[in-house]
């Protein structure tokens, strides 16, 4: 069962983007998660990735871990990102981090 997506930081159903927020400046990869408009607008300066939730499918979300542009736990990402956990596209996602290391 889907748990309902909601705004990562302050649990707003508004319309919802999927963003990336740096873990620290060193780091290329980032972390995902799912902020409404005010929200990516108190860290506008922090997201590296903004993308409409709508947009994003599997596809989309394996390949920000194919590009390294993430490198958040897939599972709980998955979860953020689709209300579950999909066995294999946490897989596929944990696939990719590993050929990253």
């Amino acid at each position: 069962m889907n748990k309902p997506v909601k705004c990562s930081r302050c649990g707003s159903k508004s319309p919802l983007n999927l963003v990336s927020l740096r873990y620290n400046t060193e780091d290329e990869a980032g972390r995902l998660l799912v902020y409404c408009a005010k929200c990516r607008n108190d860290f506008s300066s922090q997201i590296d990735i903004n993308i409409p939730l709508d947009n994003v499918n599997e596809e989309v979300f394996i390949d920000l871990y194919r590009t390294n542009k993430t490198s958040a736990d897939p599972i709980t990402a998955a979860e953020i990102v689709f209300g579950t956990a999909n066995r294999e596209l946490v897989q596929a996602a944990q696939m990719y981090l590993a050929k990253q290391k």
